[in-house]
């Protein structure tokens, strides 16, 4: 019989994912609890909640992302689409047989201190409410879950304001003139489309950022950070990634 869950975990994305393959591996009997009907969380287009849009793909090559004991397939391209992403998370969660730990369709509604010490998670599963009494929680339901919005703008806007976690396409923008407000990489890959799309695309940004491209001298830029950060100073790697954005994209 198998032992009682002594940690619960909110979320089965990949944090929510690792999370139960290190407590596996401890030893520690733990339950997953996901609101939705599968893992994978914000990766998978067109679940409840996720901010995923069809033209997304990783903004780190897959040798920085992949989990160190499940390797990315070596015939992907450097940065995945979000179907191979999502197919990867679920590949990870059979090959280490995670999903008997993971409870789907159970959205958390409160934890609180439980009487004898530890914490009760109340959730609502297919069956009704549950409560379960463990020693720990981990909380990764994904900062990106829940859109957040600025303070409001002075002034009167009469053009549709569309957050980026309720974007999905580039279809959304076509014909349109639009402002994308925002330097994040959510803001950049919009940006990206709308200037396919759109009938003319601005981008609104507090200050000067450094826009890395995804490959610097036919490799992924990250890789080249990676390998100097082995070798060299923190302040003299900034200044020679400086050097090599200047050159190739221009300054901020």
């Amino acid at each position: 019989m198998a032992a009682p869950p002594r940690v619960a975990v909110i979320g089965a994305g990949a944090a929510g994912l690792a999370t139960l393959k290190a407590l596996a591996d401890a030893g520690v009997p733990a339950v997953a609890f996901e609101a939705t009907d599968t893992v994978g969380g914000l990766w998978v287009y067109g679940s409840p909640g996720s901010p995923a849009y069809r033209t997304l793909h990783l903004n780190t090559s897959k040798g920085r992302t992949q989990f160190a004991d499940h390797p990315m397939p070596a015939h992907w391209p450097d940065y995945p689409d979000h179907t191979r992403v999502a197919g990867y998370l679920a590949d990870y969660a059979d090959r280490f047989g995670l999903r008997e730990a993971v409870r789907l369709r159970h959205t958390v509604e409160r934890v609180t201190r439980a009487a004898g010490g530890g914490w009760a998670v109340h959730a609502t599963g297919p069956d009704g409410p549950v409560q379960l009494d463990v020693e720990a929680v981990v909380v990764v339901s994904g900062h990106n879950r829940a859109p957040r919005w600025p303070d409001p703008y002075p002034g009167a806007a009469t053009a549709e304001q569309l957050h980026s976690h309720d974007y999905r396409g580039p279809e959304q923008l076509a014909g349109r003139r639009v402002l994308v407000v925002g330097g994040g990489n959510s803001a950049m890959d919009i940006a990206v489309d709308a200037s396919y799309a759109a009938a003319r695309t601005l981008l609104s940004l507090r200050r000067g950022v450094w826009v890395v491209p995804k490959y610097l001298l036919g490799r992924p830029s990250d890789t080249l950070n990676g390998a100097l950060a082995r070798r060299l100073p923190w302040r003299l790697r900034q200044r020679i990634s400086q050097t090599m954005l200047t050159a190739t994209v221009g300054p901020p």
